[in-house]
C-alpha cells in the first residue's frame, strides 16, 4: 500500500535578470520593428547622400527655380541656421550631433518605438541625422540645396525677410517627427499624469506630518 505523504514545499528564489539579459530579451522581442527602423534609416541616409552628391555636381556653378523654391548650394558649418559657426570646431559639431543621435536612439528605442509607424519615424530621424553628421565629417559642412522664401515677418513694427535652406535629411527628420508626434504626445500626457499623482501623494503626506 503506498504511503501517504504530504507534499513537500520547496521555495525557489529566482535572481532578477541582469541588465544585459533584460536588454537581450527586449531586443529579441522587438526584432521586427527594429529591423524596419534600421531599413528606413539606411534608405533615408542613402537617399540623402545621393541627392547631395547630385547637388554638389549639378549646382556647383548654377541654380534653378522651382516656383517658390530655388535649388542652390549652401553650406552649413555648424548647427541649425549656421548657429555657432564662428565659435565651434567641426569636431565639436560632429560630437554634439552624434551624442544627440545616440540619445534619440536610446530614448525612442526603449520608450517610444512600439509599432511600425513609430519605427519608421525613428528610422527617418536617425537616417537624416546621420546624413547631416556625415556631411560635417566628410564634406566640411552640411550641404543644403533647397531654398525657400523669402518669408516676411513683422518684428517690432519692422518687416524682416527670412530665407531658409534645407536638404533631404532635414525633410526626413521633419517627416519622422510628424510620424512620432502621436506617440510623443501620449508619452508626455502619461508623464504629466504620473507627475500629478506624485504631487497629490506628496501634498497628502505632507499634511499628515504638519
Amino acid at each position: 500500500m503506498p504511503s501517504l505523504q504530504s507534499p513537500r514545499l520547496e521555495f525557489v528564489t529566482q535572481k532578477p535578470a541582469s541588465w544585459l539579459l533584460r536588454t537581450w530579451q527586449w531586443l529579441t522581442g522587438q526584432q521586427e520593428i527594429m529591423r524596419l527602423a534600421a531599413l528606413v534609416a539606411t534608405a533615408a541616409f542613402l537617399a540623402d547622400w545621393a541627392s547631395k552628391s547630385w547637388a554638389l555636381d549639378a549646382l556647383k556653378h548654377a541654380s534653378a527655380s522651382l516656383g517658390s523654391l530655388v535649388l542652390e548650394l549652401e553650406t552649413n558649418h555648424a548647427f541649425a541656421f549656421s548657429d555657432g559657426a564662428a565659435s565651434v570646431s567641426p569636431q565639436t559639431v560632429i560630437g554634439v550631433r552624434l551624442i544627440a543621435l545616440l540619445v534619440i536612439a536610446v530614448v525612442f528605442g526603449r520608450i517610444l518605438m512600439r509599432d511600425r509607424r513609430s519605427a519608421a519615424g525613428t528610422g527617418l530621424i536617425l537616417g537624416g541625422g546621420f546624413g547631416n553628421a556625415t556631411d560635417v565629417a566628410f564634406r566640411g559642412g552640411v550641404v543644403d540645396f533647397i531654398g525657400a522664401g523669402p518669408l516676411t515677418l513683422d518684428y517690432a513694427g519692422d518687416p524682416i525677410q527670412l530665407h531658409f535652406f534645407f536638404n533631404t535629411a532635414d525633410l526626413a527628420i521633419l517627416l519622422g517627427i510628424g510620424l512620432m508626434a502621436p506617440m510623443i504626445n501620449l508619452y508626455a500626457l502619461a508623464a504629466q499624469r504620473r507627475l500629478g499623482e506624485w504631487e497629490t501623494r506628496w501634498s497628502r503626506d505632507r499634511r499628515l506630518f504638519l
